[in-house]
């Protein structure tokens, strides 16, 4: 790596990968790095970026040209933890054009949807499928589609399975082109039980289609406005189901967090966001 930093002449590197090992972090700040360099954080699982150290972390990190987190939460976790005030957010950007190029899904039936990773220990798709189920949902024909793979999808397969739902809860094979599934959901839900900063909720408000979603740590109340582009509300499996219902029943409600979708999410285009990165670079 070193020899490939030098023989390309590289002026600046965004560090993105997981920094959790001390001798490795050392190793590549003091000897093989030796240029100017953005840390990327990208998750409220500060485990995955830092040292278990928090003094060698201070030490690693505070002369650092900059760490830039993906929400405002994460920032203000990197200060109060580990001290450091190099910190700045800059949010994950969307390209509308790509979000929304054509393509047809024939699927007749109204459902709500999740599409991420299948992945119990962030995701908590399990929730979502017993809040789903206590709901008015399959009694008025409303499908939840689950659209994604990851470890956990088997596990969620059987729980299904074991609740006799496999009528009304779909899981679709990953696709690298979700959006006309997005598009024509009602709404679109996310019950993590931490994020960084979700893509999908900002995905899902550029297809004008609101978002229920429970308020876990670091992402989602910095994108959704209750009851205005979707509802936000705390992770407790009642208060999720009344969400659900509430959002189906409340014509008035889903309208006009229809209506706010794609405007409460301009400020995240690639043109704006593609402007404070110029910003930052052309500081350090």
């Amino acid at each position: 790596m070193k020899r490939f930093l030098n023989n390309n002449d590289i002026d600046l590197i965004i560090d993105h990968r997981s920094r959790n090992h001390s001798l490795r972090e050392f190793i590549l700040k003091f000897i093989i790095f030796r240029t100017k360099v953005i840390f990327m954080i990208h998750s409220m699982n500060l485990g995955k970026s830092f040292s278990k150290n928090k003094l060698l972390s201070k030490f690693l990190y505070n002369k650092a040209d900059c760490l830039v987190s993906v929400s405002k939460a994460i920032e203000e976790e990197i200060k109060k933890v580990y001290r450091l005030t190099n910190v700045k957010t800059i949010y994950n950007p969307y390209k509308k054009e790509t979000i929304l190029r054509d393509e047809i899904v024939f699927e007749r039936d109204a459902y709500i949807l999740f599409f991420g990773r299948l992945d119990e220990e962030s995701k908590d798709v399990s929730f979502l499928i017993n809040a789903y189920k206590n709901s008015s949902l399959p009694s008025k024909g409303i499908r939840l589609f689950l659209l994604g793979n990851g470890p956990d999808k088997f596990k969620l397969e059987q729980l299904v399975l074991k609740l006799q739902m496999e009528k009304i809860i779909i899981f679709i094979e990953h696709s690298h082109n979700p959006f006309p599934y997005v598009r024509k959901a009602i709404f679109t839900v996310l019950t993590s039980n931490f994020e960084g900063y979700p893509m999908s909720i900002i995905e899902s408000l550029v297809c004008e289609t609101p978002v229920v979603s429970v308020d876990c740590e670091s992402g989602p109340s910095e994108i959704i406005i209750n009851n205005y582009n979707g509802l936000l509300v705390e992770k407790s499996l009642d208060i999720y189901t009344a969400a659900l219902d509430k959002m189906i029943s409340d014509k008035e409600l889903l309208a006009t967090c229809k209506k706010n979708s794609l405007k409460s999410v301009q400020h995240l285009s690639y043109e704006y966001i593609k402007k404070e990165w110029e910003q930052l670079i052309n500081s350090i």
